[in-house]
């Protein structure tokens, strides 16, 4: 540590976060991995009817989660180009989320459908869906 102590361990997990690459910017496109962005979103989301998360890793997972829990007047979709939630981990990971989002009449599961582009409030798969977000 910057004072000189030490800390002794068996095994050491890093668990810093990740960085993506954001295809769309706008005034309502928020990146989860910046806490700015995840303030900022959170007034957003207040006013908001509807949202999008892109994602069923762990961390759209969060993210969504936090959404349908604290914003319920919110229709929010989740896009996945997966078609299984935390796809690289446990098998049964997949069906506890799934049954989890199941009990929130405000989201909707758009599984297995790549993000193609972002326009006028609009996310657009490359299977045609088209998914309103605010």
């Amino acid at each position: 540590t910057e004072d000189g102590c030490s800390v002794s361990f068996d095994n050491l997990v890093v668990a810093t976060g990740s960085g993506y690459p954001m295809p769309f910017d706008g005034d309502n496109v928020f990146d989860a991995t910046s806490s700015e962005d995840m303030i900022a979103a959170t007034s957003v989301l207040e006013n908001a009817t509807t949202a999008c998360v892109v994602g069923a890793g762990s961390v759209g997972i969060e993210v969504a989660s936090e959404i349908a829990a604290t914003f319920p007047h919110i229709q929010l979709s989740i896009v996945s180009s997966s078609k299984l939630f935390l796809e690289r981990s446990v098998p049964d990971a997949h069906k506890y989320v799934n049954e989890y989002f199941s009990g929130f009449s405000n989201v909707t599961l758009v599984m297995g459908e790549r993000l193609m582009s972002y326009e006028n409030n609009v996310v657009t798969t490359d299977a045609g869906t088209e998914v309103k977000a605010e």
